[in-house]
Order: structure tokens, then C-alpha cells, then sequence
């Protein structure tokens, strides 16, 4: 765990212990498929990923403490729609960091939901049309 929390900085040693334990009660099935076939990740992409899902979540937090101070102090001009764009900047921000982090650690891709990996799939279908 402790090497896959290089690849998760946001995360936590015991976060990610505690997703795989979970996974394995729930999908066993799929956590053996993705231990036994895994799919290479590209870590450039992955690390990119990952540094821009951290600017995302800097600059939205930053834009929640403006806008508290923007509160606190009654300076704050309430614009129609304004929040919601902010609210779907958040929103997008947040996705794209569930996603970041996502991809690894168990590798557990939709690939994988009936328990047959991609390559038997191909086989049996190549057999089929046979």
C-alpha cells in the first residue's frame, strides 16, 4: 500500500487499505481478475492527472475562502447564476479528481464486471465466429 500511495498523493496509506479491504468483501471476483491480468498505466499521464486534479481542488478551495471572506465581511455581491457556475466548476473539479483516483489501484475497470478478462473475450469471441 505504501507504493500505491506514491501513486495517490491525496490519499492516505490507511484510505487506500481500507478501498481495497472493502473491495475485496464486495467484488472479490474482480479484485482477483485485476491482480492476475493487469493493464500497464501510462505514469506520465497518471502523474499529470494527478497534478491537475490537485490545481482543480486548490483553486475551488481557494474560491470557497474568497467567497466566505467575501461573506464574513458583506462585500459579497450575490449575482444571478454566478454560484452556479461555481457550483459546476466544483462539481467538474471533484470528477476529475474521483477519477485520478480511480485508475490503479485495484485496477478494477468496467472491463472487468462479469469477471472475464478483455483477452477471453476476444478468444471466445475470435471461436465463435468461427
Amino acid at each position: 500500500f505504501s507504493l500505491m500511495q506514491s501513486l495517490f498523493p491525496m490519499r492516505s496509506r490507511r484510505q487506500l487499505r481500507n478501498k481495497y479491504k472493502r473491495e475485496e468483501r464486495q467484488n472479490p471476483v474482480r479484485v482477483q481478475n485485476a491482480l492476475r491480468n493487469p493493464t500497464p498505466i501510462d505514469l506520465d499521464q497518471h502523474r499529470s492527472d494527478v497534478l491537475e486534479a490537485k490545481l482543480a481542488l486548490e483553486k475551488a478551495r481557494a474560491l470557497r475562502e474568497k467567497a466566505a471572506k467575501a461573506d464574513k465581511a458583506g462585500k459579497r455581491k450575490r449575482t444571478p447564476g454566478g454560484s452556479k457556475a461555481k457550483t459546476r466548476a466544483l462539481a467538474r473539479a471533484r470528477a476529475k479528481a474521483k477519477a485520478s483516483r480511480t485508475v490503479g489501484a485495484a485496477n478494477l475497470a468496467d472491463e472487468h464486471t462479469d469477471g472475464v478478462s478483455p483477452s477471453s473475450k476476444r478468444e471466445r469471441n475470435s471461436t465463435a465466429s468461427e
